[in-house]
């Protein structure tokens, strides 16, 4: 009789550590020693962004696309660009990075949450619709994990009501919808050469301007650099909004340069090995295999397993006691100080009852290695006294009184002041949100038993 395979309970395929491949070489050692030989690290003077943004720009088929620091500062920038300002709606994803929700935040606007598709886990085009009310000025499409999101049917529905179209790309290099690269369908495509990305450059980030115009191309290039315009030799400065400084230096743009020749290499790479996780996970009972669009260059690899296996139970219990003592959201801890995401995540049944596993495919995968990374989703029940809309907005009472902002757990209401434009301060939770540990030995101890209540 076969071996139990260990998500039924039989032992790990996989116990040691993942090697690493190498990411930088002499192609980024190069470009670096030619960056400090310029004697400026300054964008403006020196050549090493423009070139890394020339480059981009064919590789993607655009004429303009401003550098960033990051690619949260890169979805900022067009945020900024499409003109949201305080009291507007942004329509996005739930199931992304809250560098998506940041810019929102910080243009004072209003996160609103789509539901997602079943298969796709990318946004639901007719619950974008259902949601747009006379306030809403944006949405934000994610292509999550490299699969593109329906960008016919999303950019319809922008058209028909006057939206701008902001894709966040950041998983998504490369990625093909209809014959098209994703991140030059909607008015800006958003990118991010974080270290966890197709490819790095530290941090830093990239806005492409999809409709080509020279104005438009002014403004996303003012809003990442404090009002100022640096063309060629021109410098000036007309200050109309504040805008923050969000410039790419020279040492980003230099290690840009060689990656990006890297990345149809790269991209191949996770496409073979996506393929080679789905091929050896299809049929597993108790793994679902992700839904593979054509176009999709995988970023991660997203299964799902049904609760009700041995492998999921025993964390059932462990996951539920931590939600409800607000240690984290289940999908997202990243969101779980300010607990923005635990409350909508209780109305949205297509994630619950499964545990989701993020396989990376990029240079920690080796033929023969399967990952064991893993965050778990599960049933979450809302803490205290927040709430949230039938329609996905929240609402800052309970009942609905926009007066009133105490919709966070007991003890969040000042941080949550401060998310609508209040004075800032340390939530009085207790224990400290930001550096409690994230598994306790209590946590370990649950683990090794049967799930309970």
């Amino acid at each position: 009789m076969a071996e139990a395979l260990a998500i039924h309970g039989g032992p790990k395929v996989k116990t040691t550590p993942f090697g690493t491949g190498k990411r930088f070489g002499e192609e980024e050692l190069k470009e670096l020693r030619e960056a400090l030989e310029q004697d400026t690290l300054f964008y403006h003077y020196g050549e090493k962004v423009k070139s890394f943004l020339k480059k981009f720009n064919e590789m993607y088929g655009v004429r303009y696309s401003v550098a960033a620091s990051s690619g949260t500062a890169a979805i900022h920038v067009a945020l900024g660009a499409a003109g949201v300002t305080a009291g507007d709606e942004v329509i996005t994803s739930p199931i992304t990075d809250q560098g998506t929700v940041i810019g929102i935040l910080y243009q004072n606007a209003i996160p609103v949450f789509a539901d997602v598709l079943p298969d796709t886990y990318n946004m639901d085009p007719a619950s974008i619709e259902a949601r747009i009310t006379k306030r809403t000025k944006a949405i934000v499409a994610v292509h999550l994990a490299g699969n593109p999101c329906d960008m016919d049917a999303i950019m319809a529905i922008a058209r028909k009501h006057g939206l701008k179209v902001i894709e966040d790309c950041a998983q998504s290099y490369m990625s093909v919808y209809k014959g098209k690269l994703v991140g030059t369908i909607g008015d800006y495509g958003c990118f991010s050469t974080n270290d966890f990305k197709h490819i790095s450059t530290g941090d830093g980030g990239m806005v492409t301007v999809n409709s080509g115009d020279a104005e438009d191309y002014a403004i996303v290039h003012a809003f990442a650099d404090k009002n100022y315009e640096r063309f060629d030799t021109k410098v000036s400065r007309d200050i109309h909004h504040l805008a923050p400084n969000y410039r790419m230096t020279e040492l980003q743009g230099a290690v840009g340069i060689a990656q990006l020749d890297k990345l149809a290499w790269i991209c191949d790479k996770r496409q073979e090995y996506g393929t080679m996780l789905t091929d050896g996970l299809t049929g597993i009972p108790g793994i679902l295999p992700p839904c593979r669009h054509g176009g999709l260059l995988e970023h991660l690899l997203v299964l799902f397993v049904p609760f009700g296996y041995e492998s999921t139970e025993r964390y059932r219990g462990r996951v539920r006691r931590r939600v409800e003592r607000g240690r984290h959201s289940v999908h997202s801890r990243v969101y779980s100080a300010a607990d923005l995401l635990a409350a909508y995540v209780s109305e949205k049944r297509s994630l619950s009852g499964h545990e989701l596993s993020l396989q990376p495919v990029g240079r920690f995968l080796r033929s023969g290695n399967l990952p064991e990374r893993r965050s778990r989703a599960a049933d979450v029940r809302p803490h205290g006294d927040q709430r949230v809309l039938h329609d996905g907005r929240y609402s800052r009472h309970g009942d609905g009184d926009p007066q009133s902002r105490d919709f966070l757990p007991e003890g969040g209401g000042k941080l949550n002041d401060a998310l609508f434009g209040g004075p800032m301060a340390v939530p009085d939770a207790p224990g400290d949100l930001f550096t409690r540990p994230i598994v306790t030995q209590e946590d370990e101890e649950a683990a090794r038993r049967p799930g309970d209540l």
